[in-house]
C-alpha cells in the first residue's frame, strides 16, 4: 500500500513539474503517430503500451505519468510475488521488496528520461517471478508465465536475453533443478515466447542494422586504440558498473547486520547456489560481449535485469542464516521510507533549483510554452509541423495532438497531411548559439526535397521563452518559418 501511495505520489509530482518532456517522453509522443513492429534500436513494447494508453488519455502527460509508474510498481508486485515462491518468513518478504529501493538504477535513475528500462525492469520481474513459481509448482500456467514474461522482456530491450538463458543454463547445472527444464510443459514457455516475439522477431530480422547500430556505437563510445586495451577499458567500465549498481545496497545489508554480515553470506540453499550460478553466467555472458565486439563503455542500467534479484538473494541468505530478528522490517523501514522521500524531492529540487544548481535541466526549457505563443498570432492551427529534433517534434505534438508532426531526425517516419493557405506547414526549430537563428540545413533540405514546396513562400520568424523556474533574463530562443503554398502571404 505504502508503494502504491507512493507511485501515486510521482506521478502527481510529475504532473505539477513543467510540461515540457524530457527526451524519451518526447520521443514516445511523437512515435506514437504510427503503430509498427519496430521504431529503430529499441524493442516496440514500451511504445505499443504508450500508444494503448494514449487510446484512452490521448497523447498527455497524464498518459506518459501514468504508464511509467503503473509499470514501475508491477515491478515491485512482481518480485513480491517473487518472494512469496522463496522466502518462508513474511517480515523477510517484506524486506525483500522495501531493499529494492536501494537498487538506484530501480529507485532513483528510473523516474527520470528513461522508458525502454522502464519496461525491462518490469518485464524482467516478472520473468523473475515466473521463474521461482516454475520451479515450486512446475504447473503448466508457471511455464506459461515464463513464456509470456520471455517474449515481452525481448520485446522491452535486448539485454533482456541474458537474463532467461542463464536462468535456463542454471537450472540444467543441478540435478535438483534440471527436471523443469526437461519437462514437456517447457514447450508452452517455448511457443508462447515465439508468438509474441515474432512480430517484432520478423522486422528485426530486415532492419538489423537500424536495430543495432545506436546500441553497439554506444557501447563501443570512446574506443581505446588497440584491441587490447579496449577490452581493458571495456572489462573496467563492466567492474565498475556493477559495483555502481550494487554497493548502496550490500553497504545497506552491510550495515544492518554488522559482524554477521559475513555467517549470513556464507549461508547457502539450492536457490542461492542456482542465483549464484545465473550471476556468473550473466558475468561470463558479459566479458564474452565485451571481448567479441570491443565494447568500451557498460551503462549501469544495462545490468537492469540482472541486479533485480540481488535484494531477493540476500534475504534468501539472510534466512538460511538464521538472522531474521536481526534484519526487521522496523531496522530497514526507516531507511525505505527515506528514500521514498529523498527521491521525489531531488526530482523536484533539480528543476525548481536549477538557477541555483547553475544547469537547466530539460524540464526547464519552455517547450511547452512555445506553440501557444506562435498560435496566439494565428487564425487556425498549421497543417503540419515539422521539427529538426525528435526531442521537440514530440514537445510540440503535446501542444497540438491534432496535427502530424515530423522530424528531420527522424525523416524514415512519414505522415500524410493537407496544408493550405489557411493551414500552412509550419517550420521550427531551437536556435541555441546560433547568431542570426537561420533555418538549419536539415529544414532547408527537407522544404526542397519536397515537390509541393520547391515555389513555397517562406515566413520566418523568431520567439523568446523565459525558461521555467529561470532567472531573470535566462530566455531560450527558437526559430520558425511559416510555409506557404505559392502565391501566399510574404515574408
Amino acid at each position: 500500500m505504502l508503494l502504491a501511495v507512493y507511485f501515486v505520489v510521482q506521478v502527481l509530482l510529475r504532473l505539477w513539474l513543467p510540461h515540457a518532456l524530457e527526451l524519451d517522453e518526447a520521443e514516445q509522443i511523437f512515435y506514437s503517430q504510427w503503430l509498427l513492429p519496430g521504431y529503430g534500436p529499441q524493442p516496440p513494447l514500451y511504445n505499443w503500451l504508450q500508444m494503448a494508453m494514449f487510446a484512452f488519455t490521448g497523447p498527455t502527460l497524464v498518459g506518459l505519468a501514468v504508464l511509467k509508474n503503473a509499470m514501475l510498481f508491477s515491478c515491485y508486485v512482481f518480485l513480491a510475488l517473487a518472494a512469496t515462491q522463496t522466502l518462508k518468513d513474511t517480515r523477510m518478504q517484506a524486506v525483500s521488496v522495501l531493499a529494492l529501493l536501494t537498487l538506484p538504477q530501480v529507485s532513483f535513475i528510473a523516474q527520470q528520461d528513461l522508458t525502454h528500462t522502464v519496461a525491462l525492469l518490469a518485464t524482467s520481474a516478472m520473468f523473475i517471478y515466473a521463474l521461482f513459481l516454475t520451479i515450486r509448482t512446475g504447473n503448466a500456467a508457471a511455464y506459461a508465465l515464463v513464456g509470456l514474461a520471455t517474449g515481452l522482456g525481448f520485446l522491452a530491450k535486448y539485454n533482456f536475453v541474458l537474463l532467461p538463458v542463464a536462468a535456463f543454463l542454471a537450472l540444467a547445472m543441478d540435478k535438483r533443478f534440471r527436471d523443469r527444464i526437461v519437462d514437456r510443459r517447457i514447450f508452452i514457455a517455448f511457443a508462447i515466447a515465439g508468438v509474441v516475439a515474432l512480430p517484432h522477431g520478423l522486422w528485426l530480422i530486415d532492419n538489423l542494422g537500424a536495430a543495432t547500430t545506436d546500441t553497439l556505437g554506444k557501447m563501443a563510445a570512446n574506443q581505446a586504440s588497440g584491441r587490447l586495451s579496449a577490452m581493458l577499458t571495456g572489462l573496467g567500465s563492466l567492474a565498475v558498473a556493477i559495483v555502481a549498481s550494487s554497493a548502496l545496497t550490500m553497504a545497506i545489508f552491510a550495515g544492518v547486520l554488522g559482524k554477521q554480515t559475513i555467517t549470513a553470506l556464507r549461508a547457502q540453499t539450492p536457490l542461492t547456489k542456482m542465483i549464484e550460478r545465473m550471476f556468473m553466467i550473466i558475468l561470463i555472458g558479459l566479458i564474452v560481449i565485451i571481448v567479441a565486439t570491443g565494447t568500451t563503455k557498460i551503462r549501469e542500467r544495462w545490468l537492469d535485469p540482472f541486479l533485480l534479484i540481488l535484494p531477493l538473494y540476500l534475504c534468501l541468505k539472510i534466512e538460511a542464516a538464521g538472522l531474521v530478528e536481526v534484519v526487521t522490517r522496523k531496522r530497514l523501514f526507516p531507511i525505505a521510507a527515506a528514500i521514498l522521500v529523498v527521491v521525489p524531492s531531488i526530482l523536484l529540487a533539480r528543476v525548481v533549483a536549477a538557477p541555483i544548481i547553475g544547469k537547466y535541466t530539460k524540464l526547464n526549457l519552455p517547450f511547452d510554452s512555445v506553440m501557444p505563443k506562435l498560435l496566439a498570432t494565428f487564425p487556425s492551427s498549421p497543417g503540419v509541423i515539422i521539427a529538426n529534433h525528435t526531442h521537440l517534434a514530440g514537445n510540440l505534438r503535446l501542444a497540438v495532438p491534432d496535427v502530424p508532426v515530423l522530424s528531420t531526425e527522424a525523416a524514415a517516419f512519414d505522415l500524410p497531411f493537407d496544408w493550405s493557405q489557411d493551414r500552412p506547414a509550419l517550420l521550427i526549430w531551437r536556435v541555441g548559439r546560433s547568431a542570426d537563428g537561420s533555418m538549419p540545413d536539415d529544414l532547408d533540405q527537407w522544404l526542397r526535397s519536397r515537390q509541393d514546396m520547391r515555389d513555397a513562400t517562406v515566413a520566418p520568424g523568431k520567439v523568446t521563452m523565459p525558461y521555467h523556474y529561470g532567472r531573470d533574463g535566462d530566455a531560450y530562443e527558437f526559430g520558425y518559418a511559416w510555409v506557404y503554398p505559392p502565391n501566399g502571404p510574404t515574408s
